[in-house]
C-alpha cells in the first residue's frame, strides 16, 4: 500500500474539506438600497461605507440590492436575501422601515439594521441615523456669511422630521451669523429626481436666494444655482466635481465605522436592538472641504461653530425656540433632543418662510 500516496489524499481531501467550512463560515451580508449608486449621493456614501466595512473585517459574502423603491416591494426582495442565507441585512431606505418589522418576527435569526426604524420593534432590527443638525448648523453659518441678497434657499425632499429637522438647524445657523437673512424652503417630495430638484431651485433661486443648500440626492440644486451664478450646498456624499465654481461645501455620511461596529457586534453575538446617531465628533457626519470662493471669515465662523458643537458648548436646539408662526416651541432653559427633533418636528423656526407640509 502506498502510505504516501493516501497520506496525499487525505491532506489534499482535508485542504477542501478546510476550504468548504471557511466558505461555509463565511457571514452573509446584504445592503438594499432604493436608488443607484451612480445617480444617488445617499446610496454613494452607504456604497463607499460598504466597501469600508469590507476592508476591515474579513471573512464576509456581501451583496447590494440597488434601486428598490420604497413600499411593499421590497418585501420580496428580503425574503429572496435571507433565502440566500444573509444574515445581517442593512435596509438602507427611510421608506422601508414600514415593511421591515414584519418581516423580522418571522425571521428572529435575521439581524436587520434599518434606517429611523421604530426603536421599539423587534429585537432583532437596530435604527441608525445621524446627528444631522451638527452639520446642517454649520452649512447654516456659511451660508449667512456668504449671502450678497440675504435671502437662502433650503430645497428639501419631503416634509419629514427628519428634513425639517435639519431645515431648521440650517436656518439657526443662518441667523446665529446673520439675522438680518431669511431662508426660503420648498419640497421636492421625492429622495431622488433631478428634474423636480432643478425646478425647486429655480423657485428658490426667483425668490432671490443666491445660496441654495439641500436634503436631496442629486445634483441638480447645485447645477441650477452655478446656471445662475449662485452658489450651493449639497448632501450625503461629495458633489463638488458636478459645479466645483459654485461649490460652497456641503454634509456627507461617513458610514463605515458604523458597518463594522454592527457586524462584529453580529460575529461577537452582542448584536442590540439599539438606534444609532452619529455625530460630528465621531466623523459619521462630515463637512465636506470649502469651495474657492470661500472667505477667511465665512470659515472662521463655521470652524468656530464646530469647536463648540463637539465640546457640547453650542447645543443646536437649545431653547427658546420659536417657530414662524409666533410660538414658543423650545422653551429656555430647556433642549429638543436630537432623537426628538428627527422624528417629531413639524414646524418650521422663526425667520424661515415655508412650512413643514
Amino acid at each position: 500500500m502506498n502510505h504516501s500516496r493516501i497520506a496525499a489524499t487525505a491532506l489534499l481531501c482535508g485542504w477542501f474539506f478546510a476550504a468548504d467550512a471557511s466558505a461555509e463560515e463565511k457571514l452573509k451580508v446584504a445592503f438594499v438600497e432604493f436608488a443607484q449608486a451612480s445617480g444617488s449621493s445617499w446610496v454613494r456614501a452607504n456604497a463607499d461605507s460598504t466597501k469600508y466595512l469590507q476592508d476591515h473585517v474579513p471573512d464576509l459574502e456581501v451583496t447590494r440590492v440597488e434601486s428598490v423603491a420604497d413600499g411593499p416591494g421590497v418585501v420580496p426582495v428580503i425574503n429572496n436575501l435571507i433565502a440566500k442565507g444573509n444574515k445581517v441585512i442593512f435596509a438602507n431606505s427611510y421608506g422601508y422601515g414600514t415593511f421591515i418589522p414584519e418581516i423580522a418576527k418571522k425571521h428572529p435569526e435575521i439581524h436587520f439594521i434599518v434606517q429611523m426604524a421604530d426603536p421599539k420593534g423587534p429585537k432583532n432590527v437596530a435604527s441608525y441615523y445621524g446627528k444631522l443638525e451638527e452639520v446642517r448648523y454649520l452649512e447654516g453659518v456659511l451660508a449667512g456669511k456668504m449671502t450678497k441678497t440675504n435671502i437662502v434657499g433650503f430645497a428639501g425632499a419631503f416634509p419629514y422630521a427628519a428634513v425639517v429637522s435639519g431645515a431648521n438647524a440650517f436656518a439657526l445657523g443662518v441667523k446665529s451669523v446673520n439675522p438680518n437673512a431669511t431662508v426660503v424652503t420648498n419640497w421636492v417630495n421625492s429622495w431622488y429626481d433631478p428634474p423636480k430638484e432643478k425646478e425647486s431651485a429655480d423657485a428658490l433661486l426667483s425668490a432671490g436666494a443666491d445660496v441654495i443648500a439641500n436634503h436631496l440626492d442629486s445634483a441638480a440644486t447645485l447645477q441650477a444655482a452655478a446656471a445662475q451664478g449662485k452658489w450651493g450646498m449639497t448632501s450625503n456624499a461629495d458633489w463638488s466635481f458636478a459645479s466645483p465654481q459654485a461649490f460652497l461645501s456641503g454634509s456627507a455620511w461617513n458610514w463605515g465605522p458604523f458597518y463594522v461596529k454592527e457586524v462584529e457586534a453580529v460575529k461577537a453575538n452582542k448584536f442590540e436592538a439599539t438606534r444609532d446617531l452619529g455625530d460630528l465628533k465621531s466623523g459619521i457626519v462630515v463637512l465636506l472641504p470649502y469651495g474657492p470662493m470661500v472667505t477667511d471669515e465665512a470659515k472662521q465662523a463655521v470652524e468656530a461653530a464646530k469647536q463648540k458643537i463637539m465640546s457640547g458648548e453650542l447645543k443646536v436646539f437649545a431653547g427658546p425656540i420659536e417657530d414662524n408662526e409666533g410660538k414658543v416651541r423650545v422653551p429656555a432653559g430647556t433642549e429638543l433632543s436630537s432623537e426628538d427633533a428627527a422624528t417629531k418636528m413639524n414646524w418650521l423656526v422663526a425667520g424661515v418662510k415655508g412650512a413643514a407640509k
